[in-house]
């Protein structure tokens, strides 16, 4: 909690999505993109549950978090939280490596004090899942109070498991259940308001990464994603004047 709720970051720095436990693919990506502190890394959430590895990926993060705080940073994702680890697998995890659920329920403390969203030079909104029709301004992230567990609605809901939508406009149900779907018309309204440029999340299964209508890009970062879907893994490498590449990987050797 020596962070704040919502951080403040400089360019460069690069973004990862979701790792769900594949910490083979976690390493592909500090081999082929460097690590702290030669790179300055903001890790977008859902960390654990699905794969296998959902410990050795966060005792690496964590390692390097305390050894290099001011580079890397790691923000909350929907699977960060006891309920959904309990039926997707990062409970199951810690109890058949541990035999009990001392290490789970520690790593469960520290998920209610993750911070839930980064701004980047002012102009790059970074977050899990996405938009709220409670968020009107930026200082509303900036108040959320930790330790929290995530609600099942509400702005802390929405910000890590909302979807954006190009079917529909404004807010509107979400086809998981729980959060909403953002429209482009209210995410280019609430980037107006708050001065923005782009927003940037992770949450669901892509081929790497998508952008949408210029001003929403998601980026998935678990390639053949739970042994199953021959998807790409992708990060995000944004320069000092905000330009950004995006790099594909998959599941070939390192």
């Amino acid at each position: 909690m020596s962070q704040p709720v919502f951080l403040a970051l400089d360019a460069p720095l690069t973004i990862v999505g979701d790792i769900h436990g594949q910490f083979f693919d976690l390493l592909r990506i500090f081999y082929q993109n460097g690590i702290p502190p030669d790179k300055k890394y903001l890790f977008l959430g859902d960390y654990v549950d699905r794969g296998k590895n959902g410990v050795e990926v966060l005792c690496l993060l964590y390692a390097l978090k305390i050894k290099y705080p001011e580079h890397i940073y790691l923000i909350r994702g929907n699977h960060e939280t006891a309920c959904l680890n309990r039926f997707y697998g990062f409970y199951d995890e810690c109890l058949r490596k541990y035999g009990n659920l001392y290490i789970w329920n520690a790593f469960i403390s520290t998920f209610n004090v993750y911070p839930f969203a980064a701004l980047i030079n002012d102009k790059i909104l970074c977050i899990h899942g996405g938009l709220s029709p409670l968020l009107k301004k930026l200082d509303q992230i900036k108040r959320i109070t930790r330790p929290v567990d995530i609600p099942e609605e509400g702005l802390i809901c929405d910000l890590v498991w909302a979807d954006p939508s190009l079917e529909n406009n404004g807010f509107s149900s979400n086809n998981r259940g729980t959060g909403c779907a953002f429209g482009m018309d209210v995410l280019n309204e609430f980037l107006n308001e708050n001065n923005l440029q782009l927003l940037i999340r992770a949450h669901e299964m892509v081929d790497g990464f998508t952008v949408l209508d210029g001003v929403c890009v998601t980026v998935f970062s678990a390639p053949y994603y739970c042994g199953t879907i021959n998807n790409s893994g992708a990060y995000v490498t944004i320069s000092t004047n905000l330009t950004l590449d995006f790099h594909k990987f998959g599941t070939e050797k390192i």
